[in-house]
């Protein structure tokens, strides 16, 4: 019933197969089209849309801005600049006290080493020197070879002045390293004050005893 099968028959049926199953497959602008769409998973974007689209233009800060954050510096300004310079004027002070107590201290290792007396003189300021001074010399008996008896530690006279001297206004070492002038308990006491011309001021004690230990006491509290 079919018949034979021929050249003829069989590329007509080779064409009406590949006419039935033929499936139209989509141009490049439908691809396009179809792959730009939101939500499909290789959406085509385009290099230039994307610089453009991760271009951030910053505004910039606006005035007020501006105004408070220079009124905030000026505010820790005011509050850490005073802060700052008491704490300098203290150190000036400490460090003062801590030049008059290593001169008493090389006094006294000084007439222990040649074996003779020592004296530390505090002075206050004078026409040559505009702070107070503080003058080590060696008397009798005098070592041999004589050494330069004559030490001179001037202090600035903007951060200190003396408001208590020793008896006498000197300390005397002897061979031993004792204090043998003055000679009360309570006498090589050296107060000093500053910083001069302000009013908070703080004073430091340097107390010599008697067995010649110098003891350097700072205020519990600094104004």
């Amino acid at each position: 019933m079919h018949g034979d099968v021929t050249e003829g028959n069989t590329f007509s049926m080779g064409h009406a197969f590949r006419a039935a199953c033929y499936y139209p497959h989509p141009t490049s602008a439908e691809r396009l089209t179809a792959i730009g769409a939101w939500g499909h998973r290789n959406r085509y974007t385009s290099p230039r849309m994307s610089r453009a689209n991760g271009v951030f233009v910053s505004r910039g800060f606006s005035t007020i801005e501006v105004l408070v954050v220079i009124l905030i510096l000026l505010l820790l300004a005011a509050v850490s600049i005073p802060f700052y310079g008491k704490l300098r004027r203290r150190s000036e002070l400490r460090a003062v006290a801590m030049e008059i107590g290593t001169t008493l201290i090389a006094a006294r290792m000084k007439a222990v080493r040649y074996n003779s007396t020592v004296r530390v003189i505090a002075s206050p300021p004078g026409s040559s020197d505009p702070g107070p001074t503080l003058t080590s010399f060696r008397g009798n008996p005098l070592p041999t070879p004589v050494p330069n008896s004559l030490n001179t530690v001037r202090m600035p006279g903007k951060a200190m002045r003396f408001v208590t001297t020793p008896t006498g206004g000197w300390i005397d070492f002897d061979g031993n390293g004792r204090r043998v002038a003055p000679t009360g308990t309570n006498d090589g006491t050296i107060v000093i004050e500053g910083p001069l011309g302000s009013t908070a001021k703080n004073q430091i004690t340097i107390d010599v005893s008697t067995g010649g230990r110098v003891r350097i006491v700072t205020p519990t509290v600094w104004q």
